[in-house]
């Protein structure tokens, strides 16, 4: 008998893209079309109006001044721009949010930290020679596990690191995320719940370490890649803040349970993927190629073609999400009633869902998209049946 108070998901649509000008020394200009399925959350946001992302922005941009930084700490893209992806990010994660709230409030300002922490690390690759040293990485790294665990405070006056010109307003930021989830928690459940995500923020910077000392490059095969990248995406970083936030605690025995850890790792492993898929104009456009992303890493290193990578990709994912069906039956049938472990279902499937959402309006993908477009079954039936239709026309009149 399946319990009362989960309704259960199914694939419904796809996503759809087609980039038509993809560029990089290796194979000059050339174009890629494709798609995935999507999966059918409990809980969505449509697209949200331009205005409200653009006035949210412009809030935590202010405050991103007032932390002390500046768009010289990031090459990449600038702070604006950032800030954009993170506020996108947060409101298409967790859709049965209110926009207003203040877990919503922390999920942007955690993930603006997040995504600012991404595009140092990224550029710091792109200078590493010999055998780097990274004592002074661990110990940037340590400071700031320290002060989202609640038990460091920074002293700008007494830490200082020269190859990290962001790290002081890193800390202050983070300082002030941690202020933000103590005031909706309270300092006691914030301590204790804040494990899982501090747990997850080290075994960030464990894969940033691997690649510093010992780039993830051609030498490594496909599966020791995406095992690296699991932690680089920061997807299970994003996870863990989402459901401390919500106040999901999911038991040991559940969360240590082999079918529970397969679901985690394709909803972390869809959002990389997507990522890669749909971010793949700007991937082979930036330096040699961006070196985290899957696709590059096949065409680059292993010598795949690019459309054959693509549909590799896109077939991993489909896999994936009837998996996830069967993995969610299976716990539902192993563990019965357990309300966290429901509402836990419902936030990885609003999580691998909101990620294409992300795709549609975001700037920092926008630019170069070529094009994209989210269906559900239904629209993908008429669209089939018009096609009929018109070809049957064509036929009877010729």
């Amino acid at each position: 008998m399946k319990p009362s108070k989960y309704r259960p998901t199914q694939l419904s649509g796809s996503v759809h893209f087609r980039f038509p000008a993809i560029s990089h020394p290796n194979f000059g200009m050339t174009k890629v079309t494709g798609q995935f399925r999507r999966i059918q959350p409990n809980f969505f946001r449509l697209e949200v109006d331009p205005s409200i992302i653009d006035n949210l922005a412009n809030r935590y941009y202010k405050l991103a001044n007032k932390c002390g930084f500046r768009d010289h700490h990031f090459k990449r893209c600038s702070i604006k721009t950032i800030i954009l992806t993170a506020v996108q990010c947060s409101l298409y994660w967790m859709p049965d949010v209110e926009i207003d709230s203040n877990e919503m409030d922390f999920m942007i300002r955690f993930c603006i930290w997040v995504w600012f922490l991404d595009d140092a690390i990224e550029e710091d690759w792109t200078n590493i020679s010999g055998k780097p040293d990274i004592t002074e990485l661990r110990a940037v790294n340590e400071i700031y596990v320290g002060i989202f665990g609640g038990v460091k405070k920074f002293r700008n006056e007494a830490m200082t690191f020269p190859g990290f010109p962001e790290f002081g307003p890193m800390c202050v930021l983070a300082e002030d995320v941690v202020r933000v989830g103590k005031q909706i928690l309270g300092k006691e459940t914030y301590e204790k719940d804040v494990t899982i995500v501090t747990a997850s923020l080290q075994k960030y910077f464990e894969s940033n370490h691997w690649f510093t000392v010992n780039p993830v490059y051609g030498r490594y095969n496909i599966a020791t890649f995406q095992s690296w990248r699991y932690h680089d995406s920061g997807a299970p970083l994003a996870l863990a803040a989402i459901a401390m936030i919500k106040q999901i605690r999911i038991a040991q025995d559940i969360s240590t349970h082999p079918a529970f850890s397969r679901m985690v790792d394709i909803a972390v492993k869809n959002t990389h993927m997507a990522n890669d898929i749909l971010g793949v104009t700007k991937d082979f456009a930036y330096g040699e190629g961006d070196v985290d992303s899957e696709i590059v890493f096949r065409v680059l290193l292993k010598k795949e073609s690019l459309q054959g990578a693509v549909d590799a990709v896109c077939g991993m994912i489909n896999e994936d999400l009837e998996d996830l069906i069967l993995i969610k039956e299976t716990l539902i049938h192993l563990i019965s009633e357990e309300e966290n472990l429901f509402r836990f279902f419902d936030v990885v499937d609003s999580f691998i869902d909101g990620q294409n959402w992300l795709y549609v309006d975001n700037v920092r993908y926008k630019c170069e998209r070529g094009f994209v477009r989210l269906s559900r079954d239904e629209e993908d039936l008429k669209i089939r049946d018009d096609t009929i239709c018109r070809d049957l026309n064509y036929i009877i009149n010729n």
